[in-house]
């Protein structure tokens, strides 16, 4: 309903309305992510209510939308391993392409938010996230052994956020893999944490080879 109301206020363009509206949507996500990590059980079985908001496309400002992202993707990973195994089949399919996306666009906030809830997925024994955690890893390594500046601080984070999170799982499932570079619904990857919508240039994806 709130996205709805914000998407209402942008329309008619009322900025005053869709200033407060987004501010309704920020709260009450976060109010959310609050409650799932306080009872996650109360949590679980509406989280395919939450999953749209991940997508980033809410109509708001870029510092709000990665807001709402990080408060979704907290409260996700808080609560997704107890979805019910059937609900979950189609459910962790939607989320992980858009954590993906979270993790090249966003800001640092959101970005560690969308790969320590990425990781939670693939800790699961979830393939479809434990593939994407490996692409987005191993694409970011790629990018600072290439020596690409623009991407050294994003891509230092999200290695960063990877190793802690899913360490064991890296080792194990990217070390002798190939894999290709990550897509997402975005179609690009910031350049700075902050914002940006520049993409790299493009670079052939290679095996990441344990330290």
């Amino acid at each position: 309903l709130r996205l709805d109301e914000v998407r209402a206020a942008r329309a008619a363009t009322d900025t005053n309305l869709a200033a407060a509206s987004a501010m309704d949507l920020v709260a009450t996500v976060s109010t959310l992510r609050a409650l799932a990590k306080a009872r996650p059980e109360l949590v679980a079985p509406r989280l395919a209510v939450l999953a749209p908001y991940l997508r980033g496309d809410n109509g708001l400002d870029e510092c709000d939308e990665g807001a709402v992202c990080a408060a979704v993707a907290d409260a996700t990973a808080a609560c997704v391993t107890i979805v019910p195994k059937h609900d979950a089949a189609s459910l962790v399919p939607r989320l992980v392409p858009d954590l993906v996306g979270v993790a090249h666009r966003f800001g640092a906030t959101p970005v560690a938010s969308a790969v320590r809830c990425l990781a939670t997925i693939a800790r699961s024994g979830a393939d479809c996230a434990i593939d994407e955690l490996a692409r987005l890893a191993s694409w970011y390594y790629d990018a600072l052994r290439s020596s690409s500046v623009a991407l050294v601080g994003r891509a230092s984070l999200v290695l960063g956020l990877a190793c802690r999170y899913f360490a064991r799982g890296l080792a194990s499932m990217i070390g002798p893999r190939l894999v290709a570079a990550p897509t997402s619904r975005f179609g690009t990857v910031s350049t700075t944490l902050p914002r940006g919508s520049s993409s790299p240039s493009a670079t052939s994806s290679s095996a990441l080879r344990a330290s």
